[in-house]
């Protein structure tokens, strides 16, 4: 219950910091700074509000010291590797809508690429550090590895368009409730999205509706834990609204609950390291 608590004050602060922002009180300061101020003051409340949520959940403290976790592996036996794929997509969604924030408000495409990479792997490293401090947690390189990946894998999508029109990285995610959000493993699949809606020839047809999905999840409860490989269908919400090809676009990330078809074409338990998939 006190980790719900927390994630909703959470919430909260951020909502309450971006309704603020745009009152009468700020407008005189805030259209007198230019985009890449602004750019950088919209990034001030996810850094105190991470900072937050990492005290309370995860005990971040100087106290702690600095700690490297030396396990580190992609597939760690406590979340079948579910913590990489999200900390992938978190630096993946991350750039792809900074980079687009810059994008719309006239910063050229390489810039803004380059710009909006660099704030995800800053804020996505900054994330790591303060693990390193957290007495649960530690510096992981392996996530530091994913982080990347995810930034680097939005820069090419947001720089060459038609890449991103016709791939996409999601998450679906359907609450257990019995986690908070971050670590909320059992909720949680990741996949690759490919869009018939960004092809030509089928982009205006009934097709554009659907994707064709690979991917992966973990599950740790109930026992025995298991790694999932899976291929299938989904269903494409982003095609439904007229900017589906822009960054901004959330269900671009984000694969509403119980709308996909999969067929589990591999699966493993109670393994611990990459190399026991076999």
């Amino acid at each position: 219950m006190k980790n719900k608590v927390i994630d909703f004050i959470t919430v909260i602060f951020i909502l309450f910091f971006s309704q603020n922002i745009t009152n009468a009180s700020f407008n005189s300061w805030w259209k007198n700074k230019n985009v890449y101020q602004k750019f950088f003051f919209l990034q001030i409340p996810l850094y105190t509000a991470t900072t937050v949520y990492g005290v309370v959940h995860w005990e971040y403290g100087f106290s702690n010291g600095f700690g490297f976790n030396k396990k580190s592996k992609l597939f760690a036996e406590y979340n079948q590797g579910m913590d990489k794929f999200g900390h992938a997509w978190c630096g993946y969604t991350y750039a792809s809508y900074m980079a687009d924030y810059l994008g719309k408000r006239g910063v050229s495409k390489s810039k803004a690429t380059r710009l909006g990479f660099y704030s995800s792997a800053a804020f996505m490293t900054f994330i790591e550090i303060m693990d390193g401090f957290s007495a649960q947690q530690r510096f992981e390189h392996v996530d530091e590895i994913a982080n990347l990946t995810g930034a680097a894998f939005a820069s090419l999508r947001y720089y060459y368009p038609k890449l991103g029109e016709k791939i996409d990285y999601r998450m679906e995610y359907a609450p257990t409730w019995t986690r908070s959000f971050a670590t909320d493993y059992n909720g949680q699949k990741y996949f690759l999205a490919l869009k018939p809606s960004g092809f030509n020839g089928i982009k205006n047809t009934a097709l554009q509706y659907t994707d064709l999905i690979f991917g992966y999840y973990g599950r740790r409860d109930p026992e025995p834990q298991k790694a999932t490989l899976f291929a299938g269908v989904s269903y494409n919400a982003a095609a439904l609204v007229s900017n589906k090809y822009r960054p901004s676009n959330v269900f671009n990330y984000y694969q509403l609950p119980y709308t996909s078809l999969i067929k589990e074409f591999y699966t493993k338990k109670t393994y611990d390291t990459l190399s026991d998939m076999k």
